[in-house]
C-alpha cells in the first residue's frame, strides 16, 4: 500500500519540476491551504490545467527535498488536491488524478498544518 510520500515521490519524479537534482529526502511537514471567503470569492484562477484547483479542492503541499549538482540544497513542492475522497498530485504538470484515498492516506492528511489565505 503506497503512503502519501510514496506517491509525493512519484509526482516529482514524473513530473515536469524534475531537472535532474539529487533526491535526498521528503519533508515530513504537510501544509493545507485554506482560502478565506474574500479570498475564494475573487479567486477566479483555475490554473493552466482547469480543475482540480485551489478553490475547487482542498490543497495540500509537501516538499521533496533536493540537491543541486553544485551540492547547494533546494527543495521542490507537490501540490496535493482533495475532493470527494479522491487525491490528485501536481509536479509542475499534473501527474496523477483520482488516486482513491485509504484511510491511512487520510490520516496523514489530517496531521496537515492549515494556513488561511
Amino acid at each position: 500500500m503506497k503512503t502519501l510520500n510514496d506517491y509525493v515521490m512519484e509526482s516529482f519524479t514524473k513530473g515536469s519540476d524534475y531537472f535532474g537534482e539529487k533526491i535526498v529526502g521528503i519533508s515530513d511537514k504537510l501544509h493545507k491551504e485554506v482560502l478565506s471567503d474574500k479570498t475564494r470569492a475573487n479567486t477566479v484562477w483555475l490554473g493552466p490545467y482547469g480543475e482540480p484547483s485551489t478553490k475547487t479542492h482542498e490543497f495540500y503541499t509537501k516538499c521533496v527535498k533536493l540537491q543541486n549538482d553544485d551540492g547547494s540544497p533546494c527543495n521542490s513542492g507537490i501540490g496535493i488536491y482533495v475532493k470527494d475522497g479522491k487525491m490528485s498530485l501536481c509536479s509542475g504538470h499534473f501527474t496523477h488524478r483520482d488516486i482513491e484515498l485509504t484511510p491511512e492516506i487520510i490520516k496523514e492528511l489530517e496531521t496537515a498544518t492549515v494556513t488561511i489565505r
